[in-house]
């Protein structure tokens, strides 16, 4: 699916979805920040029928600040999410906007750690170029990957469910970034609800092993029987089925009515 992520503002939803836009990527950050997505944008969104995807940067390069900063960032973004209505079971993403280094991914990881020790790692996930969300994801330090095209030399993590693959681009007449979306769970909200499973088919009943070669015709009998004779059938009708079936002379089982009706002759022809 087609997204748009932006920071300053508001937008028009209607004007993004009549583009074709089907979610947007919205921010966390400082309180106080014009670009914090608020609780009023978060309702007008939803009501436009886009899904929200969250993401905390303040700066570029605070993932840097290891552990402590990680706690920090996460605690603030969870503030600022609840009082948005993000549900606590939905992801937030957190930016590393700048080209990480593998001698930087040692204070990177120690970030997420921190992230994680206050959203869990399942809400934990990652923004930035190909290197670090493979790191972050080989280290199993996040369960969300939002990958940009920046930093990222032409390759893409399979991983990642979401990406961001153009930026700088007038949509629904606003400077946008373009991102497409990996998969039908990318941290979105709300997260659709898959559609109920179709009633299956009752399962055959299966006939009983080692029958005998007298109950298993009987067992077909019945099956024949109840396709053309819906209702019950009475007990006695079995006895005399099976008594005519064998062919034996022996005398009729006392049960079964000395006059049989028309109907049971029907049926029996049915069954042979």
């Amino acid at each position: 699916m087609l997204g748009v992520d932006y920071a300053s503002g508001t937008r028009d939803a209607a004007k993004l979805v009549a583009d074709g836009a089907h979610f947007v990527c919205r921010y966390f950050s400082t309180p106080g920040n014009p670009k914090n997505l608020t609780a009023t944008e978060a309702q007008a969104l939803h009501h436009a029928g886009l899904h929200i995807v969250t993401v905390f940067e303040n700066r570029a390069d605070d993932a840097l600040g290891g552990h402590a900063a990680g706690v920090r960032d996460a605690q603030l973004a969870l503030g600022q999410a609840r009082a948005c209505g993000l549900p606590d079971d939905r992801p937030i993403f957190f930016a590393v906007d700048f080209d990480c280094t593998p001698a930087a991914q040692v204070y990177v990881n120690a970030y997420f750690v921190g992230v994680a020790s206050v959203l869990g790692h399942r809400r934990t996930g990652a923004y930035g170029g190909y290197w670090v969300i493979k790191r972050l994801f080989d280290n199993h330090l996040i369960s969300y990957g939002w990958q940009t095209a920046a930093w990222s030399g032409g390759q893409w993590d399979p991983r990642a469910c979401l990406r961001q693959y153009d930026f700088d681009k007038t949509f629904g007449g606003l400077q946008v970034d373009l991102n497409e979306s990996i998969g039908t769970d990318f941290g979105q909200w709300p997260l659709p609800v898959a559609p109920a499973p179709k009633p299956s088919d009752p399962a055959p009943h299966p006939e009983p092993k080692n029958q005998s070669p007298f109950t298993r015709p009987v067992a077909a009998a019945h099956r024949a029987v109840r396709k053309v004779w819906p209702q019950p059938v009475p007990a006695w009708f079995w006895r005399w089925a099976e008594w005519r079936r064998r062919g034996r002379p022996a005398p009729r089982p006392s049960t079964v009515p000395r006059v049989i009706p028309p109907w049971a002759w029907v049926r029996l022809a049915a069954m042979s």
